[in-house]
């Protein structure tokens, strides 16, 4: 109810000027007291809204009080805005969908955060600026289950939605916020933050493309790191994870459908990634003795055998040790008769809700070049789910 009547003072609250002359008529005196009335319920909302116990309709009403009343009262819309980044943290997560929980699991406090830094960055850069500090210094909180395509930690999953939320209007910020992100590795999202970078500015995503390989390079990545680049450069606006259960899944995201790959125009950071991924993932045996050794070795050998066309292309001298190494982890991974798990496709939009079409496979038997001429049988086994995707 309490945000539902500062609704109401929004839409009958015009843009406000600071000094009215006197009015020269009878319609300058209703739209003045039209204006005092929204006001004055707005400002009730903003003093109030912190001792509601809906603490998620709370941060958005403070938010968005001091968006609407900033040029008349700077310091009191910095007092809310800063309220209602505090109360962002006493925000109870909502439950997930159970069917979205295999690809993704959204953080309401990572969204209402980026309600509040949107307004302080209209307003007050150096308010902004001290908020994303403070993500930026916060510990990195592993997510303890994970979706197929969820962020490395929930600190990467706040800079990057920001990020997201930054790229339309202000490509350099977004840049600087999906540049903080990488202290926690390379996160999903950054693919598509890529993409989306490179159309408003070539030389920012070549620049963010170089820092993320170079944090690829210099630590331990997991394969899904190496899926992010390798999708932005090979095929924009699709990536490719697995779940918990070890089956691939690939994402769609109509929106960058016809983007023309980067690796083109690009050839040589093309070069790069790949020679450090061969390095990373294919010159030195992997463990296997546990369940997590072998799934993490199943997700290499999906990688190496997705992009082995690319070496022969790209990076030729790679291409014959590479087939090499992954017919003889093929050979442990999956021994004569086993078959590979199935794979699933998942069709998503992204920053909008809709329709998720989930699809599967016949499982494969064990055969890479099988696999590299994969026909997917498309069988429906899910369909109507709603989902805001990052």
């Amino acid at each position: 109810m309490k945000i539902f009547l500062l609704i109401l003072g929004i839409i009958s609250f015009s843009p406000l000027v600071q000094q009215r002359p006197t009015p020269a008529n009878e319609k300058d005196l209703k739209r003045q007291r039209q204006q005092a009335r929204s006001i004055a319920l707005i400002e009730q909302v903003g003093s109030e809204a912190e001792l509601w116990d809906d603490k998620r309709s709370a941060v958005e009403a403070l938010a968005n009080a001091a968006d609407l009343l900033w040029d008349r009262n700077p310091s009191r819309s910095g007092k809310w805005l800063r309220k209602a980044w505090d109360l962002v943290d006493q925000v109870t997560e909502s439950e997930q969908n159970p069917a979205l929980k295999e690809f993704v699991r959204q953080s309401d406090k990572a969204q209402l955060k980026s309600i509040v830094l949107r307004v302080a960055h209209s307003h007050d850069p150096k308010l902004a600026d001290k908020f994303v500090q403070q993500i930026a210094e916060e510990q990195p909180e592993q997510k303890k289950e994970r979706g197929a395509f969820d962020d490395r930690t929930t600190r990467s999953e706040q800079l990057l939605w920001l990020a997201q939320q930054a790229l339309e209007t202000n490509p350099q910020l977004a840049f600087n916020l999906a540049q903080r992100s990488l202290t926690d590795g390379i996160s999903f999202t950054l693919q598509n933050l890529l993409t989306g970078l490179r159309k408003k500015d070539v030389g920012l995503a070549n620049q963010l493309f170089d820092l993320a390989l170079a944090r690829f390079s210099s630590s331990a990545p997991e394969p899904s790191e190496a899926e992010v680049l390798a999708g932005y450069l090979f095929q924009p606006g699709i990536s490719f994870s697995s779940n918990a259960a070890g089956v691939v899944i690939m994402s769609m995201n109509p929106a960058f459908r016809g983007e023309p790959a980067p690796f083109k125009s690009e050839p040589e950071r093309a070069h790069r990634f790949l020679l450090a991924a061969y390095q990373t993932f294919f010159t030195r045996p992997l463990p296997l003795e546990t369940p997590e050794d072998k799934q993490r070795a199943q997700k290499i050998w999906v990688f190496g055998n997705r992009n082995s066309s690319r070496y022969e292309t790209v990076a030729p001298e790679f291409s014959v040790p590479l087939n090499s190494y992954l017919t003889q982890l093929e050979s442990k991974l999956f021994p004569e008769g086993e078959e590979i798990r199935s794979v699933t496709i998942v069709k998503r939009v992204a920053n909008r809700p809709s329709q998720i079409k989930k699809y599967t496979s016949r499982a494969l038997p064990r055969s890479r070049s099988v696999l590299r001429r994969l026909s997917i049988q498309r069988r429906e086994i899910s369909h109507g789910l709603k989902s805001h995707l990052l």
